[in-house]
């Protein structure tokens, strides 16, 4: 079953988050570094995902924008 959003997230052995690929519309659109303010956009349907991290905590959001 493909997922039309998704996200993996690649860690190092002792659990280091080092990066987070995007999945959307079906499609790998590209890999975000674990840093503050990172985004990818969907070339397809716009939609804009960010990467916002805190002290003890992370937030993936998706923002839909008009094409």
């Amino acid at each position: 079953m493909t997922k039309a959003k998704d996200y993996r997230i690649n860690q190092l052995a002792n659990g280091q988050i080092i990066s987070i690929e995007i999945k959307c519309c079906g499609n790998h659109i590209g890999e975000i570094r674990f840093l503050d303010g990172e985004t990818r956009t969907c070339t397809i349907c716009g939609t804009e995902h960010s990467l916002k991290v805190h002290h003890n905590h992370f937030h993936l959001s998706r923002i839909k924008h008009p094409n």
